[in-house]
């Protein structure tokens, strides 16, 4: 008997019975691939995510993540940042978007469970201007653990605690075929990051905001 339907379908049940609600799970579309980008507060997040949008989706999603994880539980696979090549990440994520396969970020960078968002970084607004593909907010919320295996015994031991809302789909067809600068990579970015602070009930206050505060 092979593991990985087990492995499957046990992590499957204790995700179940850990998210309390899974909201606008309608707005993954069926049709195309597409870029997640969430929240990031426990080691988990990507498992939570993962299920449920698979489930709808039937494609593979890659997660983009400065290690290996343990996506490979439930069927995900992790595209490693190389951080003396930065820009291959990038490269490699619009060839799985445009092989139909989908690719989830944490535009954070790091896993966060203050109240406010950190400044977004831009690699989400990148893969989604080179690729195209509509970008699908995510808000988590729940508890977050110090390690990893902290984090499962959260997963088995306790019911009802997570929630994820999947956003409706955001394009940018202002933005296809203008020149991918800065300013354009800021604009998206922080777009992304308030859709992710609705729907996660954290706060965001965009980067360029906060440099023109500092300058008054």
């Amino acid at each position: 008997m092979k593991l990985y339907p087990i492995v499957r379908f046990l992590a499957g049940r204790a995700v179940k019975n850990h998210t309390a609600t899974i909201d606008g799970l309608h707005h993954v579309p069926r049709d195309q691939a597409c870029v997640f980008a969430a929240n990031h507060i426990d080691f988990l997040d990507g498992i939570y995510m993962l299920l449920p949008a698979t489930d709808r989706a039937r494609r593979k999603i890659w997660f983009i993540s400065v290690r290996k994880a343990y996506y490979w539980l439930v069927g995900g696979t992790t595209i490693a940042i190389n951080r003396d090549a930065k820009s291959q990440v990038i490269d490699i994520a619009v060839k799985k978007l445009k092989a139909g396969e989908s690719v989830c970020i944490f535009p954070e960078g790091r896993r966060n469970t203050s109240s406010k968002l950190l400044p977004g970084k831009t690699g989400a607004a990148r893969i989604a201007l080179q690729s195209r593909c509509p970008v699908i907010p995510v808000g988590v919320r729940g508890p977050s653990s110090g390690t990893f295996h902290e984090s499962l015994k959260l997963l088995f031991l306790n019911q009802g605690q997570v929630r994820i809302t999947f956003g409706r789909p955001m394009q940018f067809p202002d933005a296809y075929g203008r020149a991918i600068d800065d300013t354009l990579l800021r604009q998206v970015t922080d777009g992304i990051m308030r859709e992710i602070g609705q729907l996660s009930g954290k706060t965001f206050i965009s980067s360029t905001h906060t440099h023109a505060n500092s300058m008054e």
